[in-house]
């Protein structure tokens, strides 16, 4: 599968890569840092493939996250059911993000809050899933800075979630996920603001996600497990 088409005046992502021995990688140099997720897993008869999908930069003062952790290295099949958002009432960017998994295992908060919650900083949107569905396709937009302004989210029924405004048209993306793909881990990197005399806050400048598809389908390279 090619990398995605991004503006020209946004900097450069690192291409979407998948396990493959053909490329003589291992698999766990290329995955987020934190996360100790297996390649491949056997379920059903079907060799599961895993890739991923990163929009934005991590700074160095960036505060990496990663629900793989949580999910476990060889539960490569939980599918997104639901999604709370935090967005900056001040600024309208996108300041945090929680996934909810299938068997309603729902993650941490990824987002900076101040203790003294007497000023609310932020305001939360919630996504949940109908019945058996799951987050199928994820698109968005950066703002000026690469820093996260806006966010849509399509169920497999066909179901869409806008969290905040798109308002940089120029610098919008689209996760590449195929028809036999979907998201299934949630990873970025938060950078929290101090600034003097206000409260401390998050805003995402890093989004990315783990990308499960079945091998039978899929149209990218299989690992042989002997390579590992």
């Amino acid at each position: 599968m090619k990398g995605k088409v991004v503006p020209s005046n946004m900097k450069p992502l690192r291409p979407i890569r998948s396990y493959s021995s053909h490329q003589g990688e291992n698999p766990q140099k290329i995955l987020p840092s934190k996360s100790i997720a297996s390649s491949m897993v056997r379920n059903k008869g079907l060799v599961h493939l895993l890739r991923y999908d990163e929009v934005g930069l991590s700074s160095a003062k960036g505060q990496r996250f990663t629900d793989r952790l949580l999910l476990g290295k060889n539960n490569l099949t939980a599918k997104i059911t639901g999604v709370k958002v935090y967005i900056d009432i001040e600024t309208e960017l996108i300041a945090g993000i929680q996934c909810t998994y299938s068997g309603n295992k729902r993650a941490g908060e990824h987002v900076k809050k101040d203790k003294d919650q007497r000023e609310k900083q932020y305001k939360e949107e919630e996504f949940v899933c109908r019945g058996s569905s799951f987050i199928r396709s994820v698109t968005g937009s950066l703002n000026s800075e690469d820093r996260l302004e806006f966010l849509q989210l399509t169920s497999s029924d066909g179901s869409t979630f806008r969290a905040s405004t798109a308002k940089s048209a120029n610098k919008s993306f689209t996760f590449e996920i195929s028809p036999d793909e979907y998201p299934t881990c949630i990873f970025g990197s938060l950078l929290v603001l101090k600034e003097p005399g206000k409260k401390e806050r998050s805003i995402i400048e890093h989004i990315g996600f783990e990308i499960q598809g079945d091998s039978m389908n899929s149209h990218s390279p299989v690992i042989n497990e002997f390579d590992l």
